[in-house]
């Protein structure tokens, strides 16, 4: 039995999965995603995370959830951070 949100082969190429804990960060079960052909958070460019990101962060913050919003917010700078010595 897998464990709760645990990756699958079908996430390669998806940059949502947390790949140092084997997990999506999307889902609890990815696995379920697929039955469809395709999961719908699957996310493979950085402009399509950032924009995401960008989005949720906004959505809780429209909802009151600051800490939320700030926590997406500091993942959205690493991403850039990142990004810049790729």
């Amino acid at each position: 039995m897998m464990s709760r949100g645990h990756i699958v082969s079908l996430c390669d190429g998806c940059l949502m999965p947390d790949f140092r804990m084997g997990k999506c960060t999307v889902f609890v079960e990815p696995a379920s995603q697929w039955e469809n052909g395709e999961c719908w958070g699957r996310c493979e460019s950085l402009a399509e995370l950032l924009t995401r990101l960008e989005e949720m962060a906004q959505y809780n913050r429209s909802r009151g959830n600051d800490h939320s919003a700030r926590r997406l917010e500091v993942e959205i700078e690493s991403w850039k951070e990142l990004a810049e010595y790729a």
